[in-house]
């Protein structure tokens, strides 16, 4: 494949839902690109107020004859607070429910509106004021970057993405056709009510399509580190050194905790339990990495007899659940900064 080629040929794996090694790398620099794009806006935002082509940019929009797309507008703002977190909540599930991966990237996804939280406290910008625009619908709190913008930005893009694979090729474009449709007119919306700057709703759309990038790549990157051929080897063969290792230095410590069938109950379910936490893992993440191997030290564990490596074995497991708790509280705490 040529590297004229090689962008079209990654647009058309991320559109089928499917991200390839082409995808890959370009997945990486896009979400570099967006980074420096919003910290551009950012900037521009912080060092003057409004920049110069906001007051004629949101005069524009709101002089414009949208006709009956106004009520287009109208329900996309009032989709705000509770309502914006209802449905992100629901859509998690279900998609959970239909596709775990998919469930967790839409999860993952919303971290971006906890983001959006912190940097509007950051920023500290001042939403418009009626002597520069005509408000429609005021509204609460900073105003960069605008939430509305992040939240339709992924939600919309993260539906398209994974929803994309499970329809007939022909038809994916409309999916990805009817997100952009939905994201451009929520943007113009918050401007033309009067909420935010057109920088706002740039920052926003920027900043959702900035994570959405990073959060396909990131497991796609993960994806890639496979065990095979020589690589597999290496693997074994420093597993077996392990586990030579660990049958030299183990000894039998507190033997009796291994000779009751009650014990025998309790460190089953402790393998239950940390398989459990390695299933539930965001697919290709390598977060199954430590809980996966709690259960094969667990094991050895049990096998020689030695309380020590069971400890070992619990500790690394729960530091494994641990790392996926904090991260799925981001991606929960994303959704509630909705509510």
């Amino acid at each position: 494949m040529n590297r004229a080629a090689s962008p079209k040929q990654a647009a058309a794996e991320v559109i089928a839902g499917r991200p390839g090694e082409t995808a890959r790398k370009w997945l990486g620099p896009l979400t570099l690109f967006v980074a420096v794009l919003f910290a551009i806006d950012s900037y521009l935002v912080a060092t003057q107020n409004p920049l110069p082509f906001d007051v004629p940019i949101a005069l524009f929009l709101q002089q414009f004859p949208w006709g009956p797309i106004t009520y287009v507008f109208d329900l996309t703002n009032n989709t705000a607070g509770y309502i914006q977190g209802v449905i992100g909540v629901a859509a998690v599930i279900l998609l959970f429910i239909w596709n775990r991966r998919a469930g967790w990237l839409m999860a993952i996804g919303a971290i971006s509106s906890l983001l959006d939280n912190f940097i509007k406290l950051w920023m500290a910008r001042q939403r418009p004021t009626p002597d520069l625009l005509h408000i429609l619908a005021p509204a609460p709190g900073y105003s960069y970057p605008s939430g509305h913008a992040v939240y339709f930005t992924w939600m919309s893009f993260m539906i398209a993405f994974v929803v994309a694979p499970r329809i007939r090729p022909s038809l994916r474009w409309s999916v990805w056709v009817v997100a952009a449709i939905v994201i451009v007119l929520a943007c113009i919306a918050r401007v033309w009510a009067g909420a935010h700057w057109p920088s706002d709703v740039a920052g926003g759309f920027l900043l959702g399509l900035g994570w959405c990038a990073f959060v396909l790549w990131l497991p796609e990157r993960w994806r890639k580190l496979e065990l095979a051929g020589p690589r597999q080897q290496r693997f074994i063969t420093r597993l077996m050194k392990l586990i030579r290792r660990l049958e030299r230095l183990s000894r039998p410590r507190l033997r009796f905790l291994f000779d009751h069938r009650l014990s025998n109950i309790v460190f089953g379910l402790l393998v239950v339990g940390l398989s459990a936490g390695a299933f539930l893992a965001p697919p290709f993440t390598g977060l199954d990495t430590l809980p996966s191997l709690g259960v094969v030290l667990l094991s050895l564990g049990v096998l020689l007899e030695d309380i020590l490596v069971v400890v070992t074995a619990l500790v690394v497991g729960a530091a494994g659940v641990v790392l996926e708790v904090v991260l799925g509280s981001a991606a929960i705490n994303g959704l509630g900064s909705l509510l």
